[in-house]
């Protein structure tokens, strides 16, 4: 079975083999591959059904380290076509990942204070006090996650993953350790997610929809295996096609 083909939204996947999306610490100068990267990837692509690249960041705000795709860019499709062709003449699906740190972004990073659903600093990556997103602002991250999705189908990608796991911004809209909002999105923690997903599918409908949850956060008072099911139902009704599960904390050891 895993060497059979695996439909994915409109995709056919070659076989059940995927390539995770990790960020490298190497490749990327101001945001797009360099030839190193473009290598790496070669070699990856050759055997899997999908490789994912990591951690498209869409907003200046939104990186977790420097040495990433920045799909704030306007020319970003074309600095990243390259790569997407690269991942394609293997046989691969290319499939990029989009997210943003929220309040796991340092500052020493981005120039910029972090961002979160409340003003709660994490216990783990920074101690920074982040600032309270306001609805405004909300709406212009969306737009980013929509805007971003569109620059990766331009560049020649087939799927994107939305990283909503591991301490990002959308889980932090999930988690009752990072959002204590007493307005819509924090009576429904899944608010955020849906229109993010929503956002997505209306700016780039030929991209299959991949979203990275976790599956707790392995903390007292923290998102449990019951809100991720809760969430993972939502997200699907919203549009996404698979749903990656993995577990992490937001505290530090």
């Amino acid at each position: 079975m895993l060497f059979s083909p695996l439909p994915l939204g409109d995709l056919r996947l070659r076989n059940r083999i995927v390539l995770s999306a990790m960020t490298t610490g190497f490749g990327y100068e101001d945001g797009a591959p360099t030839p190193d990267l473009l290598d790496y990837f070669r070699a990856r692509a050759k055997h899997v059904a999908m490789a994912a690249v990591a951690f498209g960041a869409v907003s200046p705000e939104a990186r977790v380290e420097q040495r990433i795709p920045w799909m704030w860019r306007s020319s970003i499709a074309e600095a990243l076509s390259p790569l997407a062709r690269v991942i394609a003449a293997e046989g691969a699906v290319p499939c990029l990942q989009l997210g943003h740190g929220g309040r796991q972004a340092s500052s020493r990073v981005t120039n910029r204070q972090p961002v979160a659903p409340s003003p709660l600093k994490p216990e783990a990556h920074t101690s920074e006090i982040p600032h309270e997103l306001t609805q405004e602002e909300i709406q212009s991250v969306i737009v980013a996650f929509g805007t971003a999705a569109a620059r990766a189908e331009e560049a020649g990608f087939g799927a994107i993953e939305l990283h909503a796991g591991h301490g990002y911004l959308i889980q932090q809209f999930l988690s009752p350790l990072a959002n204590r909002r007493s307005d819509e999105y924090g009576r429904d923690r899944t608010l955020f997610g849906r229109q993010v997903i929503t956002a997505i599918r209306e700016t780039a409908p030929g991209l299959a929809l991949i979203v990275r949850i976790n599956g707790s956060d392995l903390v007292p008072e923290g998102m449990t295996i019951t809100d991720a099911l809760k969430g993972a139902s939502a997200f699907v009704a919203a549009g996404a096609e698979a749903l990656p599960v993995s577990y992490t904390h937001l505290r530090a050891h």
